[in-house]
């Protein structure tokens, strides 16, 4: 009798743990989508919405998410932004956001230099702290305290689209993406975190 139920109990046992382990596999399949998948479920999307002629979606192998032609994505460097050095990335976020009637100016002002504060539209902000330079942490700073107020702007706007950043330092990058967009990322780089667009 204790033979019978200790193999039914190993039975049932093994049955949950394939259970799971097929639940465990549609998960991850669920989670883990493929490059080419990603890139058309970006097209359905409407991530190419704004894209430049030059961008053929229909060339679904060769399309390149991080090509600033998509209007989407633009290369910014921290250390660029931390120093001033505008001309470097603003003239894409500006051809970005004039695709969506949304103007930007970004300038320096008497007080830059002295206090890290710039004029976003007229409005001054301070990019970052006198600590936060000490400390060396003022590139994210900076980065963050750039893109919340060009956030700011798009919810204004009533737009459907944030900027979200992307990498760090030197490689920092940018992304104008909707909630949807921002979930396709996420599951296509789910082991990738850097590559995962976050909110500034």
């Amino acid at each position: 009798m204790r033979n019978i139920i200790f193999i039914i109990l190993v039975f049932v046992s093994c049955s949950k743990k394939t259970e799971n382990g097929i639940r465990g596999n549609i998960k991850a399949k669920k989670l883990n989508i493929t490059e080419k998948e990603f890139k058309s479920q970006l097209i359905k999307e409407d991530f190419f919405k704004y894209s430049e002629q030059n961008v053929d979606i229909n060339k679904i192998d060769s399309l390149d998410i991080y090509n600033e032609n998509t209007n989407k994505f633009a290369a910014i460097d921290a250390e660029e932004l931390a120093e001033f050095s505008f001309d470097y990335f603003v003239p894409q976020l500006v051809k970005m956001l004039s695709k969506r009637n949304i103007t930007l100016i970004v300038e320096k002002t008497d007080n830059t230099e002295k206090m890290r504060e710039i004029s976003i539209n007229g409005e001054k902000i301070i990019l970052y702290t006198e600590e936060e330079l000490d400390n060396e942490t003022f590139w994210n700073s900076a980065a963050n305290n750039f893109f919340k107020k060009l956030n700011e702007i798009l919810k204004l706007k009533k737009s459907d689209e944030r900027f979200y950043l992307v990498n760090g330092g030197n490689d920092l990058s940018t992304f104008l993406l909707t909630d949807h967009q921002v979930e396709l990322f996420q599951r296509r780089y789910e082991s990738e975190v850097s590559e995962i667009p976050r909110n500034p």
